[in-house]
């Protein structure tokens, strides 16, 4: 299982773990005119530098063994390419009235995984869990990945 921390100390850095052990982290800057920076880490090791305008999302550079393109942009989903396939995030805008899910992840239009909200805002921030529906290492990774990058401009 896969989660995801997005804590209230004043750091702007969100940390996700496989399990008990930590597997990204992601340093956000806040910039005046609602613009985002997001530094994706693996290992203390840079991976990605995306950027969000708005709710526009721009990959400025990133080393990943297959590129990740973002190709549509809609309020409440986003799709990606990589290379051959595709990720669709969808997000559930009435979570908190309809709590079934927080977000879907699509692989080729096929639910590979589900987003819940583990606990709403306290103290520490917020933290949601990734299931999968997959064993595939790939498609776990740059679902992840894709996912993160939705999630930029998550401010707590």
């Amino acid at each position: 299982m896969i989660t995801i921390e997005f804590p209230t100390n004043g750091t702007s850095q969100i940390v996700v773990y496989k399990g008990s052990i930590l597997f990204l982290t992601v340093a956000r800057k806040f910039y005046f005119g609602s613009k985002i920076k997001g530094e994706f880490f693996q290992e203390e090791k840079k991976i990605a530098i995306v950027s969000i305008f708005f709710s526009r999302i721009k990959i400025i550079f990133q080393e990943f063994d297959c590129c990740i393109k973002v190709y549509k942009n809609r309020l409440f989903s986003t799709n990606f390419k990589i290379d051959n396939d595709e990720i669709k995030i969808v997000e559930n805008p009435l979570y908190f009235l309809h709590s079934k899910f927080y977000s879907k992840i699509y692989w080729n239009n096929q639910l590979v995984g589900t987003v819940e909200m583990q606990k709403i805002l306290d103290f520490k921030g917020v933290t949601l869990k990734l299931k999968f529906n997959t064993t595939d290492d790939k498609i776990q990774y740059y679902s992840i990945i894709s996912y993160l990058t939705t999630c930029l401009n998550i401010n707590i």
